[in-house]
């Protein structure tokens, strides 16, 4: 089921390339700018209103860890505290 949703989204394209350069990064910069894109690719993912159950099954991780992994947060207020 997955390859044909895949085949029909280059959303989803996109998401598999940034983790599989992931994957193939060597270190430092080449990985930071790796990991970068790979975060770029979900959020766009998210912004097509892709399910993070199938952001999950492409990145080959489960659904939950896909959102704690790759979710917008909240933007800190200046001065605020760490919780």
């Amino acid at each position: 089921m997955m390859h044909h949703v895949v085949d029909d989204n280059p959303v989803l394209q996109r998401l598999i390339r940034a983790r599989q350069a992931c994957e193939q990064a060597t270190g430092g910069q080449e990985a930071e700018a790796a990991h970068r894109n790979l975060r770029l690719a979900a959020e766009a993912a998210r912004d097509a209103e892709v399910s993070w159950s199938i952001i999950g099954e492409a990145l080959g991780i489960a659904r939950g860890n896909a959102y704690k992994r790759y979710r917008r947060k909240p933007a800190r207020r200046r001065g605020a505290s760490p919780r």
